[in-house]
């Protein structure tokens, strides 16, 4: 159940500019996956991990979707997979 999808943010997020995209397990951690469109640097996602104010890991997508995430960690791997897949729609 390493990657059970959840459709409701269970952190508390407090950027009105961000919209939930989803909630995913990994490696027994729940995160919440969020994209961000802000004037600079642009679109960022956040995977928020609490519902402390800066336990969260993000990377603006003009940085993201280039990387070769793989042997990177788990999280930036998943983080770019969902990203990708959001950013065709």
């Amino acid at each position: 159940m390493d990657k059970q999808q959840f459709n409701k943010p269970i952190f508390k997020h407090d950027c009105d500019k961000c919209e939930f995209i989803e909630g995913f397990m990994l490696e027994e951690k729940r995160f919440d996956l969020y994209r961000c469109e802000s004037d600079s640097p642009g679109i960022s996602y956040i995977a928020r991990y609490s519902h402390r104010g800066g336990d969260y890991w993000s990377m603006p997508w003009n940085i993201l979707k280039y990387l070769n995430a793989e042997g990177y960690t788990l999280l930036l791997s998943e983080v770019q997979k969902r990203a990708k897949l959001r950013e065709k729609k």
